[in-house]
């Protein structure tokens, strides 16, 4: 199958050069392995059952025995054999090289135990399934990155339908899928979900124990997407009658589905304001794609047309994925505003010199207005001697068409969107 190029293959080409490896995280089946396939000359699969003996005697040895080929190696899946970070960070101090290695890992680094942090010798990237841009599905021509620089965009017109955004939520945006025809990126999706429940979970009393409470989990999770649902009541939905499952264990499950990419919380945004409502902490409870709160539900298109009001929440996160995909290209990060009277913000989209950019999520063109009124109300609010003026207000949509109002505004449909 074609290789389609992902927005990371430039992040990862550049720090190749500045680090002597590159580590990329992310949830799995997101396209690690087939990007690092790409910028690697050789490749040991550690997850390969069939090397499994002879890569246990390996590490146990020494792992820089598994370092014989032609540079960038890749390691794929190292954290199953944590010697590996430690002995990777050894050769490239002791032969002060660049683009020695690749590392993938399906579950976050900062739980395996290792002598050394890499800090400085291993750079870090986070990966996660495709943006629509990147799957193709339309011909983008509003750049975040311009945004920031010049907020105003040129008519254009977008392909994409309710119809299609529905199919691409449906879908998500794992490689895999890409091409499957609805029925098919469904099951796909669906296996998908069958697999996280299955995840070890450190101190679980059994696999079927684990299993269980991973579902009631993710379904909680899915049920409340995008909202900033207590974890004292997502504890007694996943609870139900099982007392001996304790506000700390329902945590550490939370916190197992964090490590391994799946659940990819938006954070508060948290600048001065002026009023006297408080601005919210809690994390807006969230996944890393939105195909995985489908699979969960075991929803289709025909479902979504049927509940427009849930649809509304994962397109919302659609766009989230997307907006962090493209932030990171840009070395920012995506948060929410929201306040005690009741005023929500879907996307601030914060850079590290401070420039900020705010994105009001909207499927159809009826509660546009709505939106133009949400993004004035919060800057309202703002105290912007201590905070910076906002680089863009824009309004993302699903509809087609994409234009600067009168007030400044962009309104741009998610497909016309990219990096």
């Amino acid at each position: 199958m074609e290789y389609m190029k992902r927005i990371a293959d430039e992040r990862l080409s550049r720090s190749l050069k500045i680090f002597g490896a590159v580590l990329i995280e992310g949830p799995k089946y997101c396209g690690k392995t087939r990007t690092c396939q790409e910028h690697s000359k050789t490749q040991i699969y550690l997850q390969n059952p069939a090397d499994k003996d002879r890569f246990d005697a390996i590490v146990a040895q020494d792992p820089r025995l598994l370092f014989r080929g032609e540079p960038p190696i890749l390691l794929d899946e190292w954290q199953d054999y944590p010697r590996i970070w430690d002995a990777v960070r050894f050769d490239v101090d002791q032969r002060e090289i660049k683009g020695g290695f690749l590392l993938t890992g399906s579950s976050s680094s900062r739980n395996v135990t290792t002598m050394h942090s890499g800090a400085g010798r291993i750079g870090r990237l986070m990966m996660r399934p495709m943006s629509v841009f990147e799957s193709r599905y339309a011909s983008p021509s509003v750049s975040l990155r311009e945004l920031f620089a010049t907020p105003t965009v040129e008519p254009a017109r977008c392909v994409l339908t309710l119809d299609d955004y529905m199919e691409i939520v449906c879908r998500g945006g794992f490689p895999a899928s890409r091409y499957l025809n609805h029925e098919d990126s469904l099951i796909a999706t669906r296996d998908y979900v069958t697999e996280l429940n299955r995840l070890r979970i450190a101190g679980a009393k059994s696999m079927r124990t684990a299993s269980t409470v991973n579902a009631r989990l993710l379904r909680s999770i899915a049920r409340n997407l995008l909202t900033t649902y207590p974890f004292d009541k997502m504890h007694d939905e996943v609870v139900g009658n099982d007392s001996e499952l304790s506000r700390r264990t329902i945590y550490n499950y939370y916190e197992k589905l964090k490590n391994y990419f799946i659940v990819d919380d938006v954070e508060a945004w948290n600048p001065h304001i002026r009023s006297r409502a408080r601005t919210r902490k809690t994390p807006k409870r969230n996944f890393v794609d939105p195909a995985i709160a489908v699979g969960i539900l075991n929803l289709d298109k025909e479902a979504l047309l049927s509940d427009l009001r849930y649809y509304g929440f994962l397109f919302e996160s659609l766009c989230i994925r997307d907006l962090r995909i493209f932030a990171d290209e840009l070395g920012g990060e995506v948060l929410y505003f929201g306040d005690n009277s009741g005023l929500d913000v879907d996307a601030i989209i914060q850079l590290k010199d401070g420039r900020w950019g705010a994105a009001q999520v909207k499927v159809g063109s009826g509660r546009i207005e709505e939106a133009a009124n949400e993004l004035d109300r919060m800057v309202a609010k703002l105290d912007l001697s201590f905070t910076q003026h906002p680089s863009f207000l824009m309004i993302l949509t699903g509809t087609q068409d994409a234009y600067t109002r009168a007030d400044g505004k962009v309104v741009v449909p998610l497909g016309l969107l990219m990096p």
